[in-house]
């Protein structure tokens, strides 16, 4: 009996070490969504900057455009597709702006914290990766891939005490 008790100890523990992995890859996975955020609030950002300038193309190209009609170089149509473009840049803005919000409140609901009226700092450099070195870490350090070693191990504590 003792052994078994031994063996079920064992397997407790490793159970235990297998939830904590897990628990550890559960917070790798909010840190990767917190990540993943605030890059699309940062591409968010700066789809704001473009639907800007676009309005400013489109404000210049109906100025352009009226002027021709006014001097009987263009027709009515060119004007009209015109301010239809500059009504898509500045809807193309809009939707900018709140995709831009929407990309901070997840920020916040992933944080679990209320930030207040901010904004999203520019990522000054990209980092250069070395894959190889990467792939190997994410293998060797995967907290959801040691829980299931772990609780390998725990089952083959068992077999040995079942009964073929």
């Amino acid at each position: 009996m003792g052994g078994k008790i031994r063996a079920e100890i064992k397997a407790a523990e490793a159970h235990f070490g297998a939830v904590e992995n897990l628990y550890e890859r559960k917070e790798e996975e909010v840190l990767l969504e917190v990540f993943k955020a605030y890059l699309f609030a940062l591409l968010s950002k700066e789809s704001i900057k473009v639907s800007e300038s676009s309005i400013s193309e489109a404000k210049e190209a109906l100025r352009l455009a009226k002027a021709r009609y006014e001097a009987g170089t263009a027709l009515l149509s060119d004007v009209k597709r015109a301010e239809v473009y500059l009504s898509k840049a500045e809807e193309s803005l809009v939707r900018a702006k709140n995709y831009y919000q929407v990309a901070k409140k997840r920020l916040e609901v992933l944080t679990n914290t209320s930030l207040g009226e901010f904004e999203v700092a520019d990522l000054k450099d990209v980092p250069k990766v070395d894959f190889e070195r990467i792939k190997s870490l994410a293998f060797d350090n995967r907290k959801d891939l040691k829980a299931l070693e772990k609780e390998i191990e725990a089952k083959k504590i068992f077999i040995p005490f079942c009964p073929l």
